[in-house]
């Protein structure tokens, strides 16, 4: 984190080298940043976190302080935090950003790491709180890689790329705080440690949420745009990891069940290396279905909107299959309510699985067609993933037949020029209801999970009894 009085930073080399920071940079015991997992974590009860006043909308001052996009609020009476363990309220100084994250969690590096940096109130302001163990709390919010915009985040992306180029120039905008937290703050690391520039005091509470926030790969790109004092780009701007020195380190587990931080690199074939969650997981995807064994229950009908409408879409082999998204995605994608769903549900992704997730009364299909929807008041599937019942799966099973289908032949087509990791296909059109059995009335619906890492539960699926016709030469 920064501090108002940190006169450098390890990325501005012309400036200063992190072999010449001051000496408590290099020899203090408690230093930040640090690799945190579950495993060095002993697991602990915090009372609740109560925030006051991070639901208002601030006036604040936006600058490129030549280490990173800082945020400060342009009014009397600062935001305050008390509980969650902290031994006093705490004033919310400034926020400002980290690209990639500082922390890390079970040795991956996010691509973006916010500081809320806050001040016990009883010390006046932060450099007085400096001063005093337990005197400055930090809270860190880790942001992961969203295939879409998000666009809560979309006018601070607006502001940075307004004082990208000039250090100390300010931008006036409008925030609220309550936005920039994640959904679920009961779950968070908890240790003790230092600023991390310098001059790398020591004493401060940080606070590592575990839940992460949404942002696109196009968004983490324009921080990097920032210059320093020396007009260089600021690259990136994190401390390297620092010793634990028998520390401890203590975790608060949400009662939300998360998804386990993913890389994309899992196979099929290492199924045993998957997360946690994926093993031992008591609601996990797939299942095996049987007419005779599930319980009998009328729902009232499916409620399809603009599913029959002409959509341009983006195609891609993601590696693991061959992925469907709408191209320019915006509030005009297909939804979908009713049929004992709790909510309305907006189309994220189209994919497939060759042979089928699902058996039905132990067949296996050559083929199944997975469409995500998340609940629309989440704005976005990595949101929606934090809640039981935000995501909603639409399975449709596939069916030989001895002739190629004339409605699936497009789409072999794109997948016939797909052959290579990586590849992206942009074309003009798809009819998303072209791709649902002819009858949505019969279904089995139970309440399971993602079907790859990190294998999240609370994921509502449905799978139609009723299927689509597929030659054996357009299977994938």
């Amino acid at each position: 984190m920064n501090a108002t009085s940190a006169t450098c930073l390890m990325i501005v080399v012309s400036l200063c080298h992190s072999d010449e920071w001051p000496l408590e940079c290099k020899e203090g015991k408690k230093q930040s940043p640090i690799a945190l997992s579950q495993d060095i974590a002993q697991e602990q009860e915090f009372s609740a976190l109560i925030f006051e006043n991070y639901n208002y909308t601030y006036p604040v001052q936006s600058k490129n302080n030549g280490h990173s996009a800082e945020i400060r609020l342009h009014v009397q009476v600062q935001p305050s935090v008390k509980g969650g363990g902290l031994p006093h309220v705490y004033s919310l100084d400034h926020l400002h950003f980290h690209w990639g994250s500082e922390h890390t969690i079970d040795n991956y590096r996010f691509p973006l790491e916010m500081h809320l940096v806050h001040y016990a109130r009883e010390y006046g302001n932060l450099t007085n709180a400096l001063r005093y163990n337990g005197g400055v709390a930090v809270f860190s919010v880790l942001f992961d890689l969203s295939p879409d915009n998000d666009k809560i985040f979309e006018p601070l992306v607006d502001v940075i790329e307004k004082i990208n180029g000039q250090v100390n120039v300010i931008q006036q905008m409008t925030f609220t705080i309550e936005d920039y937290l994640p959904r679920d703050t009961a779950g968070f690391y908890r240790y003790n440690g230092s600023l991390t520039t310098p001059d790398c005091t020591e004493g401060l509470i940080w606070t590592v949420f575990t839940n992460t926030l949404p942002i696109s790969k196009s968004q983490v790109a324009s921080f990097p745009t920032l210059k320093t004092q020396e007009n260089e780009r600021l690259e990136k701007n994190y401390r390297s990891l620092q010793p634990l020195n028998g520390r401890n380190v203590h975790i608060k587990v949400s009662p939300i069940r998360h998804s386990a931080v993913v890389t994309s690199h899992w196979t099929y074939d290492d199924q045993d290396k998957w997360p946690t969650l994926c093993k031992e997981g008591k609601k996990q995807s797939p299942i095996s279905l049987a007419r005779d064994e599930a319980k009998e229950e009328k729902f009232e009908p499916f409620i399809f909107d603009k599913y029959n409408k002409r959509y341009a879409v983006e195609s891609k082999n993601n590696g693991h299959t061959v992925e469907f998204r709408i191209s320019n995605a915006s509030d005009n994608l297909p939804t979908v309510k009713g049929g004992g769903l709790s909510d309305a549900y907006k189309v994220d992704n189209l994919h497939f699985h060759w042979n089928s997730e699902h058996v039905i009364d132990d067949y296996r299909f050559p083929l199944e067609l997975h469409i995500v929807h998340y609940a629309i008041k989440y704005k976005n599937i990595a949101t929606a993933l934090n809640y039981p019942g935000g995501v909603a799966v639409f399975a449709v099973l596939f069916d030989l037949s001895p002739d190629d289908d004339e409605t699936f032949e497009p789409l072999v087509d794109v997948v016939d020029k797909l052959q290579q990791k990586g590849n992206v296909i942009q074309h003009p059109s798809l009819i998303i209801e072209d791709y649902l059995p002819r009858d949505t009335a019969g279904y089995f619906r139970y309440e399971g999970s993602l079907t790859t890492p990190g294998c999240t539960e609370g994921v509502i699926w449905t799978v139609f009894t009723n299927t689509l016709p597929v030659s054996k030469e357009q299977v994938f």
